[in-house]
């Protein structure tokens, strides 16, 4: 997508807090997540078979990605595709 905002909803039968409800598609990560913890927001360390983050990040072979929760517990991710 050239310009403009992208919004990626999931569709899940998990409860409330209970999967990644939102997917923000960013252009740089490093630099969302600086501006976001300035602003007080917390992001999540994984430790699960398939997903560990180092500082907040998990690298995958299409993307990177990161997870805070709102403040209703919900899962929100950040997403910046590799090129």
């Amino acid at each position: 997508m050239l310009g403009g905002t992208e919004l990626m909803v999931h569709e899940t039968r998990a409860d409330l807090g209970g999967g990644t409800k939102v997917t923000l598609v960013v252009k740089d990560l490093h630099k969302e997540m600086s501006d976001l913890r300035n602003h007080g927001i917390h992001f999540e360390e994984l430790d699960l078979p398939n997903l560990k983050t180092r500082n907040g990040v998990i690298e995958g072979a299409h993307d990177k990605a990161a997870w805070f929760k709102d403040l209703e517990g919900n899962w929100i991710a950040l997403s910046q595709p590799n090129k």
